[in-house]
């Protein structure tokens, strides 16, 4: 009985530490689509919809900070890997209108609950490539709601700066901490373009060095062992907690609350019936030697 008093205590006690593990990654790795740039300046549309109920004036901020994160990214990506400097001439240029106007790149659209294939999803990019794999044009669509909850503004442009990574050409990460990974936690969420991607772009744009190489990119790969993985410095980050949500996060407090409870009594239980299995032996102890 002792034995299994304590294998239980180390459970509970260990059962978040088991749980971390399994998420870990090794070696962290980024896809990348089929489909190329043959440009290295995209001009994007922010498609203004002011007719509909749900639309908020905010949509177009939150786009032009996610577009702001990834030019100042690859900036950084660039200054601090000189090998991949290139990477600094990858920009996108932003406008805003209400009708969809023709020739441009990336268009972007927002709608109050998307889905794909029945399933709720927070944003979808898709590829329009040529013949010959050369991207001709990209749609980026947005959710304003996770089924009947709003989205806050910051998880809003944490999914469009994932979206934009599609756009560019990458696909999803296996690191549940890079931002291109495939699902995202509205409880609380850190990640931020990450160098893993920077290099997924350099990797997809290496053309820029070598034009006429007819050698495609690689549909995977890993960080390479000289970069570091870490997240870009960029204004207005992904939040590290869930703090402008108060809704969310008086419903987290809410859950917490009778869960560290149930550890807590299970513990006391189990100190309690330990203490008095152990007074119990060393009376029947006694009896015998008496």
């Amino acid at each position: 009985m002792r034995r299994l008093f304590a294998f239980c205590l180390l459970v509970l006690l260990f059962a978040p530490t088991i749980v971390q593990a399994q998420e870990t990654v090794d070696v962290p790795g980024i896809e990348l689509t089929s489909f190329r740039w043959n440009k290295t300046t995209l001009q994007a549309l922010v498609v203004t919809q002011e007719n509909q109920t749900w639309w908020k004036p905010y949509f177009v901020d939150l786009s032009q900070r996610a577009v702001g994160q990834w030019n100042q990214a690859l900036e950084f990506f660039a200054q601090k890997y000189p090998d991949y400097a290139y990477v600094s001439s990858i920009n996108i240029v932003l406008s805003v209108s209400n009708t969809t106007l023709p020739d441009y790149d990336i268009y972007i659209a927002f709608a109050e609950n998307l889905a794909l294939e029945s399933l709720e999803t927070l944003g979808l990019t898709t590829t329009f490539p040529n013949r010959n794999g050369i991207i001709q044009k990209v749609t980026i669509e947005l959710s304003s709601k996770s089924g009947p909850i709003d989205l806050t503004r910051s998880e809003q442009r944490d999914v469009a700066t994932h979206e934009f990574g599609h756009a560019l050409g990458l696909g999803h990460s296996n690191s549940t901490k890079d931002l291109m990974y495939p699902y995202y936690d509205l409880f609380s969420s850190d990640n931020a373009i990450s160098t893993l991607d920077l290099y997924g772009l350099a990797t997809t744009f290496s053309w820029i060095t070598a034009p006429n190489d007819s050698k495609s990119a690689p549909n995977f790969t890993t960080l390479s062992p000289d970069i570091t993985f870490e997240y870009a410095p960029v204004t207005s980050p992904t939040p590290k907690g869930i703090e402008d949500n108060p809704v969310v996060k008086g419903l987290v407090i809410f859950l917490a609350v009778p869960y560290m409870a149930v550890i807590v009594g299970a513990l006391i239980f189990f100190l309690v019936v330990s203490v008095l299995l152990y007074r119990g032996s060393r009376r029947r102890s006694r009896n015998r030697r008496n």
